[in-house]
């Protein structure tokens, strides 16, 4: 049976459904952003797993006050060289313990399950097995203390979507509420309203107890009703609208009639200090939808804001400048699931940025080709043409290290074609010479600036196309080809190739393998078939 999320904190309500079953198996969850999966073994958390990462081991250290971003920084660089984890390579300097990798480990977890909770629209899948792979690198995660902290990240016009509240709400305990038994980290506040529920309580008296507040109060009760450990009476929602004077609002549970206007507004400001963003926040939310649109067809000196004889402290000060805007908005403010993706691929390409800007030899390579690519005066087209038919003729054979080297003097004589950046864009991708990460970013960034110069660059499509066959990302293929079938409609070349890679797919199922022989410069029959799809033959 699949499910389906419409609105945010929904999924605590179905992740307790299969805890109380003991179910084994996954719980997949599909945005328009992203793909998140738990894997639960008898109702425990055993797996999490997301398509586009939103919270690398690597930050989790830095946060932890493990490392510093020195050293954050070091170990990414050592990551593109020798393809080691983050975590294997600050364990092996010594960096870190393994204790401290565990606590990492799991608090990395804990982040990635409260992604759940921000979800407010997505479609879940649900699939069961007889048992999963056990894995040692998680200890001491529980569901309930999952459910509990994703319910403590919503606000209060989240819970109030959830489970209305009205004057004439009254919660009543069950003989087995025990809290204490969750091993929650349930404040002493928290123990006080509970052991405050009896029979028929009315959620006014926790209210006047005046030791949470009206959002705290809201999210507590929500808790123990989803964990069936209370029952909530009296509760027509039905017959109860916000324009009701007996609606009780978690910013401020209260009859309208019963506070001075002056009253009413002191305690919902109050109550809205720890859930609504400030003004600096929201001038930062606007600047990050703004740069959003924008940020793919920049080059790293705009984004940073710097000039490209920028020295190592005005790269370092540029880059923790748009760290900290992105994180006060990531922190402060009640953010939806958009949004906070949006922020997440910004920090990607702000550490893409400072980890090219700051090597002196990837800087000056990247220098060189953004200053070919903005604004050649005086381009010598018949020295780009030669060029240009050089790489061609170097790709065909998969000589990617000459190749990439003709489409880079070709850019350089022949300045902002299209073409030729997304030909040094691919050459650069395929070039086992290059660093991994070089590669892998800077390759497809050329791609993608292409088609944003010109989105009917043919061959950039193809190449982009390719990438995507390559990494195996199935989500984005999809989107990919649809995009590609509308542009180029009776492009035969394209045709083509959506004709064999369909065939050459049919028979090899799409796996990551591929991209691993790539990266690990192996001798692969699948990459070489598929080159040939694409690029023909040697």
């Amino acid at each position: 049976m699949d499910y389906k999320i419409s609105r945010r904190g929904d999924f605590g309500h179905i992740l307790y459904n299969f805890y109380k079953k003991g179910f084994t198996g996954s719980i997949t969850v599909v945005t328009k952003s992203n793909t998140h999966t738990l894997t639960l073994s008898k109702g425990k958390p055993a797996a999490i797993r997301e398509q586009k990462t939103t919270m690398p081991l690597g930050r989790v250290f830095v946060e932890l006050g493990m490392i510093d971003n020195r050293a954050y920084d070091e170990s990414l660089m050592e990551m593109a060289k020798t393809g080691e984890r983050q975590g294997e390579i600050l364990l092996r300097k010594g960096l870190i313990t393994k204790e401290q990798m565990e606590q990492a480990i799991n608090i990395q977890f804990y982040k990635k399950a409260l992604k759940f909770f921000e979800i407010s629209e997505g479609d879940v899948s649900i699939r069961e097995e007889k048992e999963v792979p056990a894995t040692n690198s998680i200890k001491n995660i529980s569901t309930l203390k999952i459910i509990y902290n994703g319910i403590k990240s919503l606000n209060r016009e989240h819970i109030q979507k959830l489970l209305p509240i009205t004057t004439n709400t009254v919660v009543t305990r069950k003989e087995e509420l025990d809290i204490t038994l969750f091993s929650l980290p349930v404040n002493a506040e928290e123990t006080t309203v509970i052991e405050n529920i009896r029979i028929k309580t009315p959620v006014t008296q926790l209210i006047n107890l005046k030791i949470l507040s009206d959002t705290e109060i809201g999210q507590l009760i929500y808790f123990l009703f989803l964990t069936e450990l209370i029952d909530v009476s009296a509760l027509d929602i039905s017959e109860t609208s916000e324009s009701d004077e007996n609606y009780i609002r978690l910013s401020g549970i209260y009859k309208p009639s019963e506070l001075t206007e002056e009253k009413e507004k002191k305690e919902k400001t109050q109550d809205e200090k720890t859930t609504i963003a400030p003004i600096s926040a929201f001038e930062d939310i606007r600047w990050i939808n703004d740069i959003y649109t924008r940020y793919q067809t920049m080059d790293y000196f705009d984004f940073f804001q710097i000039e490209k004889t920028a020295t190592e402290e005005q790269i370092k000060s540029a880059y923790q400048n748009i760290l900290r805007r992105l994180n006060t908005v990531k922190n402060d403010a009640n953010i939806d699931e958009e949004l906070s993706v949006r922020i997440d691929q910004l920090s990607y390409f702000a550490e893409e940025a400072y980890n090219t800007l700051i090597s002196e030899k990837s800087r000056k390579e990247y220098n060189s080709v953004i200053s070919a690519y903005y604004g050649k005066s005086a381009p010598d087209e018949g020295k780009a043409e030669l060029e240009f038919t050089r790489g061609e003729i170097f790709l065909a054979k998969r000589n990617f290290k000459e190749a990439f080297e003709a489409f880079r003097k070709a850019i350089e004589f022949g300045g902002q074609k299209p073409e030729y950046v997304a030909s040094y864009g691919i050459s650069l991708y395929l070039n086992p010479e290059e660093a991994q990460r070089s590669r892998e970013t800077l390759g497809k960034l050329y791609i993608k600036r292409a088609i944003s110069q010109n989105p009917r660059c043919v061959i950039a499509h193809i190449y982009l196309l390719l990438i995507n066959f390559v990494e195996a990302n199935t989500r984005e293929r999809e989107n990919l080809i649809s995009s590609i079938r509308n542009l180029f409609p009776n492009n035969q070349r394209i045709n083509e190739i959506l004709l064999e890679t369909e065939k050459f797919f049919a028979k090899r199922p799409m796996t990551g393998e591929i991209s691993q022989a790539l990266r690990e410069g192996k001798k692969d029959t699948k990459l070489d078939q598929l080159l040939t799809i694409f690029l023909g033959k040697k």
